[in-house]
């Protein structure tokens, strides 16, 4: 066999070998960024339904608000209820979902430490909006089924103990869940850089 043709055979290997090197990085490197949108994703939707649901309970307030009248010491409770839940909703106004298909991994990755810093530093407004709300709202529903809380001793008493009770489990799982939550937005960061890092590198 002529030295031409062996310089051929192996330029058709070597070209072979490196299409197949690059398939597997083309796919290892879809496989980490679907992955790490697969997990982002599903805390921006988390993020936006609680957004959405800060004002259906502000309308839940407002409604019980409506109802009470001037039984003031269930009605305006329920009313600064309806207050701080629309203030819940305002502060998230700022979620914004990324453009998946369009955004550069840099620009992805940007709005996803966005979303963490942001979920980050509302953690415990959000988890004392809660309590709150649910404090203030317990009592007044139970008013217009015509249970008064406040009105009688052993009522009360119950309401302060379940209200312990309450307070204690909301803090033990929120802070659980946006541990686990600011761990899974920096591993979708992670692995985002790394394909940034990658990317640059292959144009280099």
């Amino acid at each position: 066999m002529e030295l031409d043709e062996l310089k051929k055979i192996w330029a058709a290997e070597n070209k072979k070998l490196e299409s197949r090197i690059a398939l597997n990085e083309s796919l290892i490197r879809k496989m980490n960024f679907d992955k790490a949108i697969s997990e982002a994703e599903k805390l921006f939707r988390l993020s936006l339904l609680g957004r959405r649901l800060a004002l259906t309970y502000a309308l839940l307030s407002f409604i019980a608000v409506s109802r009470l009248g001037v039984q003031f010491a269930y009605s305006i409770p329920a009313f600064m209820g309806t207050i701080a839940m629309v203030c819940s909703f305002i502060s998230h106004l700022a979620i914004k979902k990324p453009d998946y298909e369009n955004d550069s991994v840099v620009e992805l990755q940007k709005a996803i430490c966005k979303f963490r810093i942001h979920s980050a530093t509302h953690a415990q407004f959000d988890t004392w909006i809660v309590i709150g709300w649910l404090i203030v709202m317990i009592p007044a529903s139970l008013a217009i089924l015509g249970v008064f809380v406040y009105a009688k001793p052993a009522y009360f008493t119950i309401f302060i103990l379940a209200g312990f009770l309450v307070t204690f489990t909301i803090i033990t799982v929120s802070k659980k869940a946006y541990r686990d939550y600011d761990q899974k937005l920096k591993a979708s960061e992670a692995q985002l850089e790394k394909i940034a890092e990658f990317e640059k590198v292959s144009t280099e």
